[in-house]
């Protein structure tokens, strides 16, 4: 049987408790999911379900990303990175505003819901995929489970919303996060790194999906794996998922929804976040990431997030 974890007593650095880091850490985030779902007081309000089921989705979308990369499978990896990015930057916000913001945040989270609906249904209908009286039917579909939320059909904006929230994008919600810019750093180098490859483009498809041995030579399907597997690289992108993990852990630790008083968890995964950052920075070579973005984060995490036990920063 796997022994459990004890992260409260956890004081010294973890390259001194584990020399394998990564697993060491990873263990640990597998325990928090645990232990903070379990700890979660059960409620039947909207919010609640909002903020535990975005949680679960992140416990889920971890997972998967571990998979892909002990797999090498870093197409897929990248996909999956920022899907898992935007999960936990939307639980921390929520989170965040929890206290002075609950009603509006569901609002909020019905009224992007249904725009995207009330989009679709105007495309069909312009398009003459479905007949006036369907449209009609539909949209006063809509308007009925608006109701119960106190909204109308009427009080939905045109257009698409511009994440779960209608007028905020994710990247706003990463600049809103904390002063120091953490979650938007994350968000620079992230999005900056992987959109080559999660969106079809000119280099992407010539470099990594066919081949050309000359200028006079046929293109040829190239099917094999977008990276040659390297340690240091499945690596790197650890190290990005779990920072990525322990930020939400910390945010989740203090939702109103929990049973005790987690500040003293709050604490404890700051300075694992802190310890971790400790164990890598200096050992990372350039090969650590995809690209250098990931290197200046690490970078701009030790100058802003220096553990201080009676000042406590990370976030």
């Amino acid at each position: 049987m796997e022994q459990k974890l004890n992260i409260d007593g956890l004081n010294s650095p973890l390259v001194e408790k584990n020399s394998n880091n990564l697993e060491y850490v990873n263990q640990i985030v597998y325990q928090l999911f645990d232990d903070l779902i379990k700890d979660m007081q059960p409620s039947s309000d909207l919010l609640y379900g909002i903020i535990l089921g975005l949680f679960v989705k992140c416990k889920k979308l971890y997972r998967s990303c571990n998979t892909l990369v002990d797999n090498d499978d870093t197409l897929a990896f990248l996909v999956i990175l920022r899907s898992y990015y935007e999960a936990t930057i939307s639980l921390r916000y929520i989170v965040k505003h929890h206290d002075h913001d609950h009603d509006d945040i569901e609002k909020q989270f019905i009224v992007a819901n249904t725009m995207s609906e009330l989009r679709n249904l105007q495309s069909s209908k312009k398009e003459a995929n479905i007949s006036k009286t369907q449209y009609k039917t539909e949209r006063d579909r809509l308007n009925q489970r608006l109701e119960p939320y106190g909204l109308n059909i009427k009080d939905i904006p045109r257009g698409y919303p511009k994440s779960w929230h209608p007028t905020k994008s994710f990247k706003m919600i990463a600049k809103d996060l904390d002063t120091t810019g953490e979650a938007l750093e994350i968000y620079s180098s992230l999005y900056a790194a992987t959109s080559r490859f999660v969106h079809p483009s000119f280099d992407d498809v010539l470099k990594w999906h066919v081949t050309k041995y000359d200028e006079n030579a046929p293109y040829l399907p190239n099917e094999t794996r977008m990276y040659i597997p390297m340690q240091e690289r499945n690596n790197g992108g650890k190290i990005l998922l779990m920072c990525i993990t322990l930020s939400m852990h910390e945010a989740v630790s203090c939702s109103p929804y929990t049973k005790t008083d987690n500040y003293t968890k709050k604490e404890c995964i700051e300075k694992i976040h802190n310890n971790f950052h400790k164990s890598f920075n200096d050992t990372r070579s350039q090969m650590a990431w995809q690209t250098e973005g990931m290197l200046r984060y690490a970078d701009f995490w030790m100058q802003n997030y220096k553990y201080d036990k009676n000042n406590s920063t990370a976030g």
